[in-house]
């Protein structure tokens, strides 16, 4: 149910978003990565294996989620790491049966970068995929979520950090093939 509602959700969203003509150009992908579009790969939600420390994660997700217990819970961290989904990584993560970081706040955005880098750097299709959105500005669409994405059902800031990132991560790629 909870499925079906994002994916209504993200249509009205979608048609509304189109509907504005200065929003042409704009790559647009759902947060959690369910919604059947081009870009849903882009989504932190979808398997995308990369290495880190030479330590395999199954998904950018996977990653961050653990990222919060470095060096306080590494046990729990490794057992996120080899959640069956990214979605139960992301519940993991969520604990707070288990210490965090201190400061998470300040080191979230390095995490996310880091998970990021990994999943395109790593991943030849993913890489041509988000190099084809060529520089184009990038949308993470989240209803609930104005840190990482629009946050436009939560009143919150809007940062759209993770579309940020993306082309951040799009631009050393470019750089990278020069």
């Amino acid at each position: 149910l909870e499925r079906l509602m994002i994916q209504q959700e993200y249509q009205n969203f979608l048609k509304e978003f189109n509907a504005d003509p200065s929003n042409e150009g704009v790559v647009v992908f759902e947060f959690h990565g369910i919604v059947e579009e081009t870009y849903a790969r882009f989504s932190n939600f979808v398997l995308s294996p990369f290495e880190v420390n030479e330590k395999l994660w199954p998904s950018a997700n996977h990653y961050f989620q653990a990222a919060k217990f470095f060096g306080t819970d590494d046990e729990w961290a490794d057992r996120i790491r080899q959640a069956d989904t990214p979605y139960k990584a992301s519940r993991m993560g969520k604990s707070r049966e288990h210490p965090i970081q201190s400061e998470w706040n300040t080191k979230r955005d390095e995490a996310m970068k880091q998970a990021v880098s990994g999943k395109f750097e790593q991943n030849k299709e993913l890489t041509d995929l988000l190099l084809s959105t060529e520089d184009s500005p990038i949308l993470c669409h989240n209803f609930e979520d104005g840190w990482w994405g629009d946050g436009v059902g939560c009143g919150g800031s809007h940062l759209n950090k993770l579309g940020k990132l993306l082309e951040q991560v799009r631009s050393t790629l470019k750089n990278k093939q020069q």
